[in-house]
Formats: structure tokens, C-alpha cells, sequence
């Protein structure tokens, strides 16, 4: 059985690395913040996003272990996947200005979903799925209506205490990349934003059963809506 990617650290160290990645990236968050509002008196804005998230495997048994036969709770074919359908995706933030053209924002994200599994078979749902996430973001204006950015946090999956889950499952550093765009509407409070992400991914479960760690890709599309300004 492999998950995809090779195995880099045990989920145990992972579990405290990203704990103290969090504990490094917070407080670096605040101290710019708070020297973006002293430098450039920037605009801080409060906002809410809506829209729709999805990714690939978190799974790929390739030879159909008992293990993980008996995980998914039915019979599979050689090989099998264990994949989060797309799911709604609803966060809110703050973001603040640290140069003219350049902010730094914090993100909090929930996206409940359905694990389910995939073979030659078809497609079968497994449990329901609730993944959380926190990020700390920078972005900045290439165009006066187009902004790139890149981001850094942690990535939680949760379920009810089954299958893939019966032994809960590791929190992982996960890294983005974002695009979005403001059509000029709504006072410009409204923008679109696209996003890609990558992470780790195991569980107690699939070490038990000899995988290894993988890596995971999400996408997601959402809008984004200024809710507060304060400031300039």
C-alpha cells in the first residue's frame, strides 16, 4: 500500500513541527501588523469569503490491503482512491496594508465535505469529512485590479472517529499560492480569488497499515467580501 509522495517525517514529529510552525508564524503575524498600521497607516479591512473547495487523493492503495479494505468499510479492486468531493468552503479574515502595494492578512477556513472511494467500480461515499484551516497570508497588487499572493498555516482533517479517522489524524503545514481579482463593483468590496494548496497527509490508521505519508493538492474558487474598513 502507498499513499503518493514519499515519507519525509513521522506524524508524531509533524504533529509538534507544525505546532511550533503555528507558535513561530502567529506572533510574526501581530508584530507586522502592528508595524503595517504604525509605518503606512494602511487600510485594515474585515472580510468573509464564499465559494466551493476540492483536492485529490488523500489515498491510493495500490494493492488493496485488507487494512485499508477494512477501513472504507467494503470490498475494493487493486487499486483504490480516497477522495474529498467538492465541498462548499466558507472563511472569514483580516487583512492589513504592510507596503502600498503589498498586504498581510489571517485566514480561517471550514469546508465540510464526504470522503469517498474511488475503483473501477465507481464512486461510493465513506463518511463525512470536515476540513479546518488557518493561514497567514501576503498579497500584492500587480495590477491595479489583480493581486497575486502566497500563504503559510495548518490543515485539519475531522470525521466522526471511523475508517481512515478511527485514530483521529495529523495536523500538517500546508502552503498556498492565490490569485484574485476585483471587478469594480460594490465600492470594490467584492473580489474573486483562486487558490492552490499543498500538504502532507497521513493517519495513525495508515501507518498502522504501512503506508506512507503523501502529498495532497486542494483548489479552491471562492469571492471575497469586505464586510469592515478601518482606516484610510
Amino acid at each position: 500500500m502507498v499513499i503518493r509522495g514519499e515519507r519525509e517525517l513521522r506524524g508524531e514529529r509533524r504533529g509538534r513541527d507544525g505546532r511550533s510552525l503555528l507558535a513561530t508564524a502567529v506572533p510574526f503575524f501581530f508584530i507586522c501588523l502592528m508595524s503595517a498600521e504604525a509605518a503606512s497607516a494602511q487600510r485594515v479591512d474585515l472580510y468573509a469569503r464564499a465559494g466551493a473547495a476540492g483536492s485529490s487523493a488523500l489515498v491510493t492503495d495500490l494493492v488493496a490491503t485488507a487494512q485499508v479494505a477494512q477501513a472504507l468499510g467494503a470490498p475494493v479492486d487493486t487499486e483504490v482512491r480516497a477522495v474529498p468531493a467538492v465541498g462548499p468552503l466558507l472563511a472569514a479574515g483580516v487583512r492589513a496594508g504592510f507596503w502600498p502595494t503589498a498586504t498581510l492578512g489571517l485566514d480561517l477556513s471550514w469546508s465540510p465535505t464526504e470522503l469517498r472511494a474511488e475503483d473501477s467500480a465507481g464512486t461510493r461515499p465513506i463518511q463525512d469529512l470536515n476540513v479546518l484551516q488557518t493561514m497567514i497570508q501576503a498579497a500584492w497588487a500587480v495590477r491595479p485590479a489583480v493581486e497575486l499572493g502566497a500563504g503559510v498555516g495548518l490543515i485539519w482533517y475531522r470525521s466522526d472517529g471511523a475508517g481512515l479517522f478511527a485514530d483521529g489524524s495529523d495536523a500538517a503545514a500546508v502552503l498556498e499560492v492565490s490569485g484574485a481579482w476585483t471587478p469594480g463593483l460594490w465600492q470594490n468590496r467584492l473580489a474573486l480569488v483562486g487558490a492552490a494548496q499543498t500538504h502532507r497527509f497521513s493517519t495513525p490508521v495508515l501507518r498502522a497499515a504501512g503506508g506512507r505519508d503523501g502529498s495532497v493538492t486542494r483548489l479552491s474558487l471562492s469571492a471575497r467580501v469586505r464586510l469592515l474598513e478601518v482606516g484610510q
